[in-house]
């Protein structure tokens, strides 16, 4: 059914996702530059087939995050480091978002073609698992900071992963990429 969907829709992920956050009121002591490539800030669909290792997974893009990830990531780390930073230049050289519901895909895609066999072997019973995959790569005065950071969540059976679940969910990993990163300064 989902499958379906993203189908009719030309595979593209068209959610919004709109997290809490309180915007500083001060420019930022540094510079900050955005080089990603363009792909990584493009929502999509990684695969429509059941049987690929994609499956299941999308990329959030730049317009599917309020506020977006680069006035984001410039006011935490201004909160968060802003004496370290001080007079830095700082390029984004990646910053990928990936919410993974595969898990829960692939449970539902067992369940419709198998049935409900299908279904209880893929382990519908359980709530369904969900992770947020965000991945940054900084440039700071020419040295080079990455973060890894894979965020598990749970899907409650009726409340499914709405826009507002999976938004506080990619709010927390990205707070948990950028402390590690600081954590590296």
């Amino acid at each position: 059914m989902v499958t379906f969907f993203l189908f009719l829709s030309g595979c593209t992920p068209r959610q919004q996702f709109v997290y809490d956050y309180h915007n500083m009121d001060s420019a930022p002591a540094f510079t900050l530059s955005d080089e990603r490539p363009a792909s990584e800030k493009t929502a999509e669909v990684l695969s429509i087939n059941v049987m690929n290792d994609n499956y299941g997974i999308y990329r959030i893009g730049d317009t599917q995050l309020t506020p977006d990830r680069i006035t984001y990531l410039s006011n935490r780390l201004s909160s968060k480091a802003s004496s370290q930073l001080s007079g830095s230049n700082i390029v984004v050289k990646h910053f990928e978002i990936h919410n993974n519901l595969q898990k829960l895909m692939k449970q539902s895609a067992s369940f419709g073609i198998f049935g409900l066999t299908g279904g209880l072997l893929a382990g519908v019973i359980d709530n369904p698992d969900a992770l947020i995959d965000v991945k940054i790569t900084l440039g700071i005065d020419h040295k080079s900071f990455s973060t890894h950071v894979i965020h598990g969540y749970r899907v409650e059976k009726w409340e499914g992963a709405t826009d507002k679940v999976v938004a506080v969910q990619i709010h927390e990993a990205m707070n948990e990429a950028v402390e590690q990163i600081v954590a590296k300064l």
